[in-house]
Parts: C-alpha cells; structure tokens; sequence
C-alpha cells in the first residue's frame, strides 16, 4: 500500500449519520505515510463548521440532546459559548470544500488507486456515511478510496472476537491503556 492514510474525525449535530439533522461542526484529520505509520509533519487539519440551518429559530429545540451532550464534554462550556463557537465557524460548504481539497492533495498520482485511505474510529458505520452524503450535497467526487478503510472499532471487533480479556469497550478512552 502506497496510499497515505488520512485518519479523520466528525463531531456532529445528531446521531444518525443519514439524517438531515446531522450536521458536522468539527472536522479534524491528520495525514499519515502508510509505509512508516508516522504524521506526516504539518498534515493537521482541523475546522469549527457553521452547520447550514443554525439560523434557524428552532435549531436549539431540535438539536437539543446533542448539544447538551457537547456542553457537557467540557466543564467550563455552556450553551450560548457553543452556539457562538458554531456559528463563528465555517459555512458548511466551504469547510467541505476544504476538507475535500486537504485530502485530495494526500493522492500522489491524482488517480482513483492512489487516492488516500480514510481511516478513525466507527467511520465504516458513521463518518464515511456524512463523508458520502456531503459529497453527493455538493456535488463532490469520491477523494478516499471506495474499496479501502481502516475503522478501528471493526479492527477491534476481530482483534478481540475469541480474547478471554477484551477491553471494556472500543472507545479511545479504552483502547489507549488496554495496549
């Protein structure tokens, strides 16, 4: 495999990757050479996302466990500072307009087969799922290969299928001192 890996992040409005409801309001991803597994230097890539419908009177009300459940991932944040970051950030089709252009500089060739592998945590399930849906919302060609993935929840559903001591759970929080 020649292809970088770009390991990649949504934060979102809702639960439901196929849902309107779900908007990305962080994009956070970083580039990685498949040979050595090493970042490459000054791949970040990180973007606060304005979801489209914000504006709205009734966001709040139908988007409200969600960001209740964003409030409480950080003591010091409330619901005004969120909506505020969010609404600072960047419209929706630009911030996808730039993630599409971040991974596309990552395909050395400019060919399908050398297109970057997308790689996270639950993207099979999710990620990939508003990856898919904001390409066809803004009209943007595949840049990851269709074929090729590395979802570290499906990793870790093989990885610990028939293991007398698997971790607690997949999550990140989990994985980072079961190894």
């Amino acid at each position: 495999m020649r292809q970088t890996i770009v390991v990649f992040d949504f934060e979102t409005t809702h639960l439901d990757p196929e849902s309107d409801l779900c908007d990305p309001v962080e994009i956070g991803a970083i580039a990685i050479n498949s040979k050595t597994l090493k970042v490459i230097p000054g791949s970040e890539f990180y973007l606060v996302v304005k979801p489209d419908n914000i504006d709205k009177p009734d966001y709040y009300e139908t988007h409200q466990n969600t960001i209740d459940w964003h409030v409480g991932l950080h003591k010091d944040n409330t619901v005004e500072n969120l909506m505020e970051k969010w609404q600072g950030g960047t419209p929706e089709k630009q911030a996808w307009s730039m993630f599409h252009d971040y991974v596309n500089q990552y395909n050395y060739a400019k060919k399908y087969w050398s297109a970057p592998v997308a790689g996270g945590a639950n993207i099979a399930n999710f990620d990939l799922k508003i990856y898919n849906r904001l390409n066809k919302k803004y009209n943007k060609k595949p840049c990851f290969q269709k074929r090729d993935f590395i979802d570290t929840m499906q990793c870790c559903f093989y990885w610990f299928a028939f293991s007398k001591d698997p971790p607690k759970s997949y999550s990140m929080d989990e994985l980072r001192p079961y190894f």
